[in-house]
This record gives C-alpha cells, sequence and structure tokens, in this order.
C-alpha cells in the first residue's frame, strides 16, 4: 500500500535500505487513522533520512486487535533527545499520536534510533 510505495521511493531517492514489516492479523481503520498513521511513518523515515545518516531503516507495523505498534528503527549516528523534542516534525507526530491517544517511545544511542508508537483502537474518541 501507501507506505510500501512511499517507502520505495525513498530507498531509490536516498539510497538507503528500508525493510517495511507488516505482523499480525490486519484489521480496517478509519480514514483518519489510516493517514495519522501514514503520516506518522512519513515523518519518522524522513527524520532518518534527513538527520541519521542510515545505512538501514526497518518500518514496522503490527496489527494485534485493537492495537496497531509501529516501530521505525536506523542504523544512523543516533540523535540528542533535547534537538529532537524542538523542531523535525516530532512535534507534528505528538500532536497526531495525542489526537489517537497512543503512545510515542523515543530511543537513541550512537548505533542508532528507534521511535515506537502505539496506538489502541478502543481509546481513540472517535475511531
Amino acid at each position: 500500500g501507501a507506505t510500501d510505495n512511499f517507502c520505495k521511493r525513498v530507498e531509490k531517492l536516498y539510497n538507503i535500505k528500508i525493510n517495511v514489516i507488516f505482523s499480525g492479523k490486519e484489521f480496517p481503520l478509519t480514514k483518519t487513522i489510516e493517514t495519522h498513521i501514514y503520516r506518522i511513518i512519513q515523518e519518522l523515515v524522513n527524520n532518518v533520512v534527513k538527520h541519521s545518516e542510515a545505512e538501514v531503516a526497518d518500518v514496522k507495523i503490527n496489527y494485534d486487535y485493537p492495537l496497531i505498534e509501529v516501530s521505525v528503527k536506523d542504523n544512523g549516528k543516533g540523535f540528542s533527545l533535547k534537538s529532537v523534542s524542538k523542531g523535525i516534525g516530532l512535534s507534528n507526530i505528538d500532536s497526531r499520536i495525542r489526537f489517537m491517544n497512543g503512545n510515542f517511545k523515543k530511543e537513541s544511542s550512537c548505533d542508532g534510533s528507534s521511535f515506537m508508537i502505539r496506538v489502541n483502537l478502543n481509546e481513540i474518541s472517535e475511531a
């Protein structure tokens, strides 16, 4: 779908390997939620490309009704959590995650970064 196509375009443009991995049993999402999740993945992948100097990134989407877990990991140079909280589109992501009542974990070291988003569809006010 859209996520695959987006990641393939990024791979070609920036010469980075992106593995897109879906797991669990997919279930239908509202257009709104689908869009939020797609945009979050887009922003995270763009950040990897712009800031991390990574060669490889993994985008994982795990369906486990009513949970959806999305993680984006890279093998780049890491970032300082301070610089991340200001700017680089994360405030944008934060507001999408708040809208979905989700939670957001960020980890980083010199071996790379990982971002994990967890959304429970039963906890979304307008799903």
